[in-house]
C-alpha cells in the first residue's frame, strides 16, 4: 500500500465563498491515495461556487507541492500533483504561484515536469484573466488558491487572536 505524504497544512480557499477547508497533516489517513473528501469534491466534482465552477486554481510550491526546504525541493506532495493533473486535463487552469524566480524557479518547474506537472501560467494570470481586465495585475486571480499559508479573511477575532 502506498503511503500518503502530504507537505504541509494547506488551506483550499475558494474565491468569494465563505468557506475555508483546510486541511491538517493529523487529519490525514496513514496510507492510501486519496486527498481529504472536501479538497477532491471541490477540485475533482465540478462543484460550482455561488453559481461559479472553480476553472482557475493557483497552486503554491513551497510547503504545497513539495516540502519546504527552500532553496532546495522538498518531498513531492504526490496526491495533489496528481489531483491537478486530473483536473488540468478535464479542461481547468493551473497557475503555479510562488515566490521562486529566476534559477530556482527554473528548478522548480523542471521539477514539476518530472512528474508530468504543467501549468498554464507560472507567476502571471491566465490569458482570459488579462483579456477580460485589460491589463496583468501584480494580484493572480483564481477560483481557488491552494497554499500552505493561507487563512481565510473570515476567521474570527478569537481565532486571530490563537494565532
Amino acid at each position: 500500500m502506498q503511503r500518503i505524504f502530504f507537505a504541509a497544512d494547506f488551506s483550499v480557499l475558494i474565491m468569494g465563498h465563505v468557506m475555508c477547508d483546510t486541511v491538517r497533516k493529523s487529519d490525514l489517513p496513514e496510507s492510501g491515495p486519496e486527498l481529504p473528501r472536501a479538497v477532491r469534491s471541490v477540485l475533482k466534482g465540478g462543484k460550482k461556487v455561488d453559481g461559479r465552477e472553480i476553472r482557475i486554481i493557483a497552486v503554491d510550491f513551497d510547503g504545497t507541492l513539495c516540502t519546504d526546504c527552500y532553496p532546495a525541493i522538498g518531498a513531492p506532495n504526490l496526491p495533489l500533483i496528481g489531483l491537478l493533473k486530473e483536473v488540468r486535463k478535464q479542461g481547468r487552469q493551473i497557475i503555479l504561484w510562488t515566490c521562486r524566480c529566476g534559477v530556482p524557479l527554473g528548478e522548480a518547474l523542471a521539477w514539476c515536469g518530472r512528474f508530468g506537472l504543467e501549468f498554464d501560467a507560472v507567476n502571471e494570470n491566465v490569458r482570459e484573466i488579462i483579456e477580460r481586465y485589460g491589463t496583468e495585475s501584480r494580484k493572480i486571480s483564481a477560483d481557488l488558491y491552494i497554499d500552505d499559508k493561507a487563512c481565510g479573511p473570515w476567521v474570527g477575532a478569537q481565532e486571530w487572536r490563537d494565532v
